[in-house]
């Protein structure tokens, strides 16, 4: 096998050719999965969103956002990482040979013979040398690093641009609620999500408490974007009808209070929080002491 000059300088600068491949890979690979990442995480919040799906598609939605995601980060930017360093199946010489002569035709041939030339054995190596050397020089003027151009990546970025501006719409819009409301419920795809009502139970009572076996009057107001029509009071799993006192006010009569009572508000498929309206023993009287005091006056008279 021929060690020759010529042939070591196309090696250099196939070397460097390749890295740069490499690098331009990773730079496309990062770009690529910045999209996806932003692109995905907007469809699938907005599908929640809308949806509110349970805990098991959603946790079928994350799982698949974090497989497709990791797959692209090890197809376009891991492995070209390691291909960087040589490790893994990396681009051959004559593969990068024949991008080059793609790029450069005038000279597509000239690069694999130099190589094919470099793996002969010959008993006159000098006539070998020499045609490398001389179809070396030929191609000495031509850059093979200047086949990729880093900044012919800038068109990619039209692809990360679309959904940032997507997401600022919606922040801007006033319904950011939609990306980070929704893409919290899929991060968080074991737990139970009451959905928020376009309007809110107010309890109007100074204190949720009453003396045992009375009767609790609960006064309830709502507030909000959407004011229902009716509400409900929810107790032990039977859901009663409030009385309407006013255009937003609600009441509901709780008799006989025997012990604590928990109960929650319904209305236009929306809960409230629970509440509890503590049960207080009646003060009894067990027993009492009386203690005659006799204060003895005496009068001196003169």
């Amino acid at each position: 096998m021929i060690n020759s000059e010529g042939k070591n300088i196309l090696l250099d600068k196939l070397n460097r050719f390749i890295s740069k491949y490499y690098k331009n890979r990773i730079i496309k690979g990062v770009m690529f999965l910045s999209a996806t990442l932003l692109a995905f995480l907007i469809l699938f919040s907005v599908i929640e969103y809308f949806s509110r799906f349970n805990s098991f598609f959603r946790t079928l939605i994350f799982w698949f956002y974090l497989a497709i995601n990791s797959g692209i980060f090890i197809v376009y930017i891991l492995l070209p990482i390691l291909n960087l360093f040589r490790i893994g199946k990396v681009l051959h010489y004559e593969e990068a040979a024949t991008i080059i002569g793609k790029h450069f035709p005038e000279i597509d041939d000239k690069i694999l013979n130099i190589l094919q030339l470099g793996e002969l054995n010959d008993k006159d190596n000098s006539l070998i040398e020499a045609s490398i050397l001389q179809k070396t020089n030929e191609i000495s003027p031509f850059s093979f690093r200047s086949v990729i151009q880093f900044s012919e990546n800038k068109s990619l970025l039209k692809w990360i641009a679309i959904p940032v501006i997507i997401i600022l719409v919606f922040i801007f819009s006033g319904n950011k609620s939609i990306i980070t409301e929704s893409s919290a419920r899929i991060i968080e795809y074991n737990s139970d999500f009451t959905p928020k009502a376009p309007f809110q139970f107010h309890i109007n009572n100074e204190n949720l408490s009453v003396l045992q076996y009375d009767d609790f009057n609960l006064d309830v107001s709502i507030s909000g974007e959407k004011i229902p029509s009716s509400i409900f009071i929810e107790l032990d799993g039977n859901r009663f009808s409030m009385q309407k006192s006013a255009d937003a006010n609600f009441s509901f009569l709780l008799k006989n209070i025997v012990k604590d009572t928990e109960f929650r508000f319904f209305s236009s498929g929306f809960y409230s929080e629970f509440y509890t309206v503590e049960s207080l023993l009646n003060p009894t009287i067990l027993e009492f002491e009386t203690t005659l005091i006799e204060k003895l006056f005496s009068k001196q008279y003169k």
